[in-house]
């Protein structure tokens, strides 16, 4: 009976991790998450593991306080549809920021995520 199990389980683990592994996961980003910056910039730009959809791209930006930034027309990268950018304005006070964002690749679940970066005084 044990013979049998194994690969009842290996098979199910795997399927597991493949699952997991499909959904939209944010690989990089400028500004990078924790990172210490001078100035906030002009453009955000995001990178993920996989193509989004642009209709489901959502990027929120909000500064020091939580005053929220005004973040203009999201662009997907024709040259890399795996990249978002957008220009995001408001933003240069000294303090904490956090990005939020929502993609969803071409199985069409949404995910979302948050990262925080500083701008130095």
């Amino acid at each position: 009976m044990f013979n049998r199990l194994v690969p009842i389980a290996a098979i199910v683990t795997l399927a597991t991790v493949s699952a997991a592994q499909a959904h939209t996961q944010l690989v990089s980003a400028n500004p990078a998450p924790n990172s210490t910056v001078a100035t906030a910039p002009g453009v955000y730009v995001l990178t993920f593991n996989e193509r989004v959809l642009p209709r489901f791209v959502t990027l929120e930006v909000t500064g020091p306080g939580g005053a929220a930034l005004h973040v203009a027309d999201i662009t997907v990268d024709p040259q890399n549809p795996a990249r978002i950018s957008a220009p995001v304005h408001g933003g240069g006070q000294p303090g904490v920021y956090r990005v939020a964002w929502t993609a969803a690749g071409s199985d069409m679940h949404r995910m979302s995520g948050s990262y925080t970066f500083t701008v130095r005084p």
